[in-house]
């Protein structure tokens, strides 16, 4: 019953099942969809090691802030790079109408900015805090 007689030659077609054709077309479709997503995480893996990149740069800069910090005597500005990687520093005292002028320490504020790419695009990562610094 569930073959048929196709025709005058007397070939057997079968109801069920699927041509080559529509196989051919499924493995076609397969193919590009998985083009696709591999190439979506081969992207995200590499912004993955650039943010990771960029963070741990950005540590190091705030650690040697840190460092200098301790010794500030005037308000002071440094960059510098290595490749396409750009990073700016700025440090300023730290006005806060809450605490008392004294002559000891007082507070600054560091921004630190790490720019990475060309200079069209790419991305920049700033931080902002507030540290103890010598009397001046």
């Amino acid at each position: 019953m569930g073959d048929q007689r196709c025709g005058s030659f007397g070939v057997k077609r079968h109801a069920a099942g699927f041509t080559l054709l529509e196989v051919l077309v499924a493995f076609a479709l397969l193919a590009g969809v998985t083009t696709i997503v591999i190439g979506l995480q081969i992207r995200a893996r590499t912004q993955l090691v650039w943010a990771q990149r960029s963070a741990a740069l950005t540590a190091v800069l705030a650690s040697r802030v840190d460092a200098d910090a301790g010794t500030l005597t005037a308000p002071w500005t440094t960059e510098g790079g290595h490749g396409q990687v750009h990073w700016t520093r700025q440090v300023t005292p730290f006005d806060d109408p809450a605490l008392p002028a004294t002559n000891g320490p007082h507070l600054v504020e560091v921004v630190t900015t790490v720019h990475w790419g060309d200079g069209t695009g790419g991305l920049t990562q700033t931080t902002h805090t507030l540290q103890w610094a010598a009397s001046p």
